[in-house]
């Protein structure tokens, strides 16, 4: 069977208005069901750029917007048609424009501008949502005064939700943003901007391949939230086996994958700690939040500079208890797909699953935790600390 290159390229369109960021989404007329980006395939006479560019203006008539400096990101994939078997390999660029006023072309059959939830609900495919992600982070981490960064299921999510309830209370907002401190935060001027980054992506990298610079990411207000690693690697492992249903091995093999493994979570928590003193980096604990809360979510508002009673904050973690929050997954109030179980009757497959503080010891045997243990060694000793572990 013949195989050929094939090579295109794209850009993600986004628009900020009142604050909130909007993607735009084109729905395919080929398939009538594929939503994307816009793209096409690059003429002999383009650059990755110069395609991007016209494509954008062919698909959607803008001419009003703005590359991104520093984005441009390839995917690849390969399939076949008529016979052929084609490589392919797509470069998006992200660009901003100032209205949400398009024109689609015949290839289309539908336009929306979505914000990431909507859009995230619409995109099929893992290539392109992976561009949104990236996306997502790049135009946050431009927008945003102050960033919260974990390792994946160190309870950044129920954070930033008590975040958003003390928020919402204070300045009467819409309740149904509690799921995004963007939503919260941006349009409103008496708070800063607060968002949540996969900052350089620790779970899907081994411990070599992770970034040891944050001196560029430190011009922002660093919350970096830490949990004892070995409740991590126990709920990260049920988040990809039975929540999205990526990993098909057992717990036991999980304990020592090398991608986004027990070691890359240690060494992440390593590179961190480095900046312990900088003064726009604070560390705290999720095990902190769940026994002593009120003073940890005092900590973080003092730390951001906002000024809010005991008395909301107690209410807004009343409000966003683990069994609340839980509940309201259970009955999709959120009504966004980040935030639904993998499977209703699943319970290890829900977004906020357990949130036990040691809960590890329910699923690992003695050996295995004795294996863990010599791990945390290389820890640093601040961490351990903090963690409370010997």
């Amino acid at each position: 069977m013949d195989k050929i290159q094939v090579k295109s390229a794209g850009a993600g369109v986004y628009c900020i208005e009142n604050g909130l960021i909007y993607y735009l989404l084109l729905k395919h007329i080929k398939t009538g069901t594929h939503w994307g980006f816009p793209k096409g395939q690059i003429n002999k006479d383009e650059d990755e750029s110069q395609c991007a560019k016209r494509e954008i203006f062919e698909e959607t008539g803008i001419k009003d917007f703005t590359f991104e400096p520093d984005f441009k990101e390839k995917i690849y994939y390969t399939f076949e048609k008529d016979g052929i078997i084609k490589d392919k390999t797509v470069t998006y660029f992200l660009v901003n424009t100032p209205k949400r006023i398009i024109q689609i072309s015949d290839e289309h059959s539908e336009f929306c501008w979505a914000d990431y939830d909507n859009a995230l609900s619409k995109l099929t495919t893992e290539n392109d949502v992976s561009i949104l992600k990236k996306a997502k982070d790049y135009i946050n981490m431009k927008m945003a005064d102050a960033i919260i960064v974990s390792f994946p299921k160190a309870g950044r999510t129920w954070l930033a939700m008590i975040l958003s309830a003390i928020f919402q209370e204070k300045y009467n907002l819409n309740y149904q943003d509690i799921t995004s401190l963007e939503k919260i935060t941006y349009p409103c001027p008496q708070l800063p901007n607060i968002t949540l980054i996969h900052e350089d992506n620790p779970q899907i990298k081994t411990p070599n391949e992770l970034s040891t610079n944050k001196n560029k990411l430190l011009k922002k207000k660093i919350i970096f939230l830490i949990r004892d690693p070995r409740d991590i690697i126990v709920s990260w492992y049920f988040h990809l086996a039975h929540r999205k249903q990526k990993y098909k091995g057992e717990l036991s093999a999980f304990l020592n994958i090398p991608i986004g493994g027990f070691n890359t979570i240690i060494k992440y928590y390593n590179i961190w700690n480095k900046y312990k003193k900088h003064p726009h980096f604070l560390k705290v604990s999720y095990e902190n939040l769940m026994n002593n809360s009120i003073d940890e979510i005092r900590k973080i508002l003092n730390f951001l500079s906002i000024n809010i009673s005991d008395e909301d904050i107690k209410k807004a973690i009343d409000k966003c208890s683990f069994e609340k929050m839980r509940k309201l997954e259970e009955q999709n109030i959120f009504n966004v797909n980040r935030l639904k179980p993998g499977d209703i009757n699943d319970p290890e497959s829900f977004k906020l699953r357990r949130g036990k503080i040691r809960g590890y010891k329910d699923y690992l045997s003695e050996n295995q935790i004795d294996e863990l243990n010599s791990y945390l060694q290389n820890l640093n000793l601040d961490d351990r600390r903090m963690l409370n572990i010997p």
